[in-house]
């Protein structure tokens, strides 16, 4: 849902690799926080 939402929500004058960094950065979360999210196995 989150991917549909940023989709419609996207700088058209960005390139498409920015785009899609911009994107997963935001689907991601900050790197603070992706080590305790229990929804994603550690990657150690």
């Amino acid at each position: 849902m989150a991917g549909n939402t940023i989709d419609k929500l996207k700088d058209a004058k960005a390139s498409p690799g920015d785009q899609v960094s911009r994107k997963r950065r935001l689907v991601k979360g900050p790197e603070e926080f992706q080590n305790i999210r229990r929804d994603r196995p550690n990657r150690k």
